[in-house]
């Protein structure tokens, strides 16, 4: 009788947990609530989950100038920002060109401890979400939330996949 009493917790959590997959994602590491679909090409590299609430994605991008990183540790501060600025204006740009986003707001935030770019948007003029972008060292990494319908289950997958993400070790 005590074994069946203590299966049905330990049952709960075991499946509580079980759906939470954890990815590397550039310089960061996030959770999708289920397996996501990996795909590549040459130019970036993205998880995609459609959950039926929610899409959540993530692309990163390398950064491909070879003098990135001595070119960011000679400059002064005014010059990295405004170098950084420069980099999220084409990002943003180019992004919106390109993936069917239609740009509402840019606002400045931190994600997992860098400087980056919150984007709010409409994907194909209707579905609402944001981007969350960062530019690292290595890379630039897009964080995407789009809801699919305006449900608790949609706010919820959005908040619990936000909150999964963690910078790697910033050592290079």
């Amino acid at each position: 009788m005590i074994a069946k009493l203590l299966f049905i917790p330990m049952f709960i959590a075991s499946v509580m947990s079980y759906g939470q997959v954890k990815k590397k994602v550039g310089d960061f590491s996030v959770e999708f609530p289920s397996s996501p679909t990996y795909s590549v090409t040459p130019e970036l590299s993205s998880y995609t989950l459609n959950t039926g609430n929610t899409i959540l994605m993530t692309q990163v991008k390398s950064v491909d100038i070879p003098e990135y990183k001595e070119i960011m540790k000679r400059a002064n501060p005014k010059e990295r920002e405004f170098l950084q600025e420069k980099f999220y204006k084409a990002f943003i740009g180019g992004f919106s060109k390109t993936s069917g986003l239609t740009v509402i707001d840019v606002q400045d935030t931190y994600v997992g401890g860098y400087k980056g770019k919150r984007i709010d948007s409409l994907l194909y003029g209707k579905i609402e979400g944001f981007t969350l972008v960062a530019l690292t060292e290595r890379a630039c990494v897009a964080f995407q939330f789009f809801f699919l319908n305006d449900s608790a289950e949609a706010y919820k997958e959005v908040t619990m996949f936000l909150s999964s993400i963690k910078p790697k070790d910033r050592k290079s």
